[in-house]
């Protein structure tokens, strides 16, 4: 709580009267509102060992989408690429969670499948860059050819 000394006009804060007025929130008060935390990596190695894959997939999702498209765009540079490749990454995930051997935290493994999906993205598009609606000449657009060009 603030609270204004009309004769100086400086304002004091008051700690314990502010300590006083914060509610502290609960897990079930959270899940009442319609956000709910995302789960822990524990909580999602624990799901893995009783084979919920799809509950281990929406965690990560959860926790990590944003940070595997910021991972994509760092590679790729381009936004919508860097979506549609994070995508994909979950994808590959989704798939090979049942051979996940916990080596390594879900995370690290996660952004290795990222970081992979996105560099042999951008080999298949240094090899056929029309393929990814690249300008090569003037003939390409968006990988479909013209009719000049033979």
């Amino acid at each position: 709580m603030v609270k204004v000394d009309t004769h100086t006009a400086s304002i004091r804060l008051q700690p314990a009267l502010a300590a006083k007025r914060i509610k502290l929130v609960d897990a079930t008060d959270s899940d009442r509102s319609g956000t709910r935390a995302p789960p822990r990596d524990a909580d999602l190695l624990e799901a893995h060992r009783r084979r919920d894959y799809a509950l281990v997939l929406d965690g990560l999702m959860q926790r990590y989408r944003q940070k595997v498209v910021n991972l994509a765009f760092s590679i790729v540079r381009e936004s919508a690429l860097a979506q549609d490749l994070a995508q994909i990454a979950f994808l590959k995930v989704w798939r090979a969670l049942p051979q996940f051997d916990g080596r390594a935290a879900l995370s690290t493994w996660l952004y290795a499948i990222a970081r992979n999906t996105c560099l042999s993205a951008l080999r298949t598009r240094r090899r056929s860059p029309a393929r990814y609606g690249f300008a090569v000449g003037r003939s390409f657009v968006l990988g479909a050819r013209t009719s000049d060009e033979p």
